[in-house]
């Protein structure tokens, strides 16, 4: 099990869970966060569905190519 796997999968989805802009295009709805979620499941023995029930409560979305 690589250490710099979990690590990098990890920065990932906590800048995702920072940054609305970030979500906006790295959400539930697309493949590269299934397989982000599917893989850090995987290395950290979590059950998938429960993570993402918790980890999406604390997402919000903002289109970074709108102004204010």
């Amino acid at each position: 099990m690589s250490e710099q796997a979990k690590a990098a999968i990890a920065t990932v989805l906590r800048r995702i869970q920072r940054d609305p802009r970030v979500a906006y295009y790295i959400c539930p709805m697309t493949d590269t966060y299934d397989k982000l979620v599917a893989a850090h499941c995987d290395l950290n023995g979590l059950n998938e569905e429960d993570f993402r029930n918790e980890f999406e409560k604390t997402l919000k979305f903002e289109d970074p190519t709108e102004t204010a």
